[in-house]
């Protein structure tokens, strides 16, 4: 895959692990690295081995606490958190492992009332669900490391393996208009329609595993793999149209940003760069510098760039300026999420399970959940 530095890797290499132990039936129900979603009036998390919802203003008591249970009622655990949920109006769908009593651990997508926490449907994977799901219009679209595309119907509950890739999917797919575009571990990009026809001649090779997810915009796609790469597709044929592909210092695995004509690129090398969207040209003095791998995609809300990486901290900059809008809030755990904002607030889980609730304009901050004892 070509020769990187090793950063941020204790986080990949228990990810690693947890794909490969799961498809052996592991004893172990690994914990992922937190995954949460906000939306007035409740965050959502899925931390220490259930799922929750909370208010802000009352975090101390969850609004309820969700964990499957068997046929005689007893109540089991989750645990691989990785993807960030999806919201509908009435759903809240993420994607965990699941075990009930001794059995073996199973790989899962639920449905939740958002209100109540009470499960509308849930559908199985057969490995490790890393990607977020991706709703459009009626139906929601998973990824799985089994290889494939799962296609739900929101309204009928009829779900279908839409696609198969060559490899396993780490990524979402990302949707423009009726095409779907996506990779896989298996050093490929692929464009589908709604139906699961590939609408490229081929896939397109890169040089490395793309384990993220692509971007979208300007008739072109853009996709990092873990080799460091970054590529500019044509998103109706598949050819690139950067002269070379941009080149970090360590793998690419956020999905990329693009703002206007620039296009903002997480690395685990711990800089978010800024490369000129038509060219692949760096713009060295808008490059985003941070303590630790940024394993997520940037959130863009207003005119600031909020940044999490692994060195615990939160990072927020002016887009017009360049510069930090306040100095780095500090958590007690690697930020491996992206934020979410809602309103003039700005959550962020950490790998360990707390959320924390971060003030837009002054970066003043503090643990929302779990509670101090």
């Amino acid at each position: 895959m070509g020769r990187v530095t090793w950063k941020g890797g204790t986080a990949l290499l228990l990810l690693l692990m947890a794909v490969g132990l799961a498809a052996c039936g592991a004893p172990v129900l690994d914990s992922g690295w937190g995954a949460f979603a906000a939306d007035a009036p409740l965050v959502y998390a899925g931390v220490g081995g259930k799922f929750v919802a909370i208010k802000p203003e009352a975090a101390a008591t969850p609004e309820w606490t969700f964990v499957p249970k068997d046929e005689k009622g007893n109540a089991g655990s989750l645990g691989g958190f990785y993807s960030m949920p999806a919201l509908t109006p009435d759903l809240v769908i993420f994607a965990a492992s699941a075990r009930l009593g001794s059995n073996p651990q199973t790989e899962q997508v639920f449905a939740l009332d958002r209100q109540t926490g009470a499960e509308r449907w849930s559908f199985p994977a057969q490995a490790t669900i890393v990607g977020e799901p991706t709703v459009v219009g009626d139906t929601v679209y998973v990824t799985s490391a089994d290889r494939n595309v799962y296609a739900r119907d929101l309204k009928s509950g009829a779900t279908k393996v839409l696609f198969t890739a060559s490899g396993p999917i780490w990524g979402s797919v990302v949707c423009d208009g009726d095409r779907l575009y996506l990779g896989s571990m298996a050093h490929e990009v692929y464009a589908i329609d709604r139906s699961g026809q590939q609408l490229w001649t081929e896939p397109f090779r890169t040089e490395g595993a793309v384990a993220g997810t692509p971007a979208v915009g300007g008739g072109r796609v853009f996709v990092g793999d873990l080799t460091g790469r970054v590529y500019a597709l044509d998103a109706q044929t598949g050819s690139p149209v950067w002269s070379e592909p941009f080149r970090a210092q360590n793998w690419i695995w956020g999905q990329p940003v693009l703002v206007g004509d620039t296009l903002y690129v997480p690395s685990l090398d711990g800089n978010v760069y800024a490369v000129d969207a038509q060219t692949g040209a760096e713009k060295p003095d808008w490059r985003v510098k941070t303590g630790g791998a940024v394993r997520a995609a940037p959130t863009l809300a207003g005119n600031v760039l909020y940044v999490a990486s692994e060195d615990q901290q939160l990072y927020a900059v002016d887009m017009q300026t360049h510069q930090p809008k306040w100095s780095p809030f500090k958590t007690d755990g690697a930020l491996l999420t992206s934020p979410v904002i809602v309103g003039d607030t700005v959550y962020v889980t950490t790998s360990n399970g707390k959320v924390y609730r971060v003030d837009a304009a002054s970066g003043n901050g503090r643990l929302l959940y779990p509670q101090p004892k």
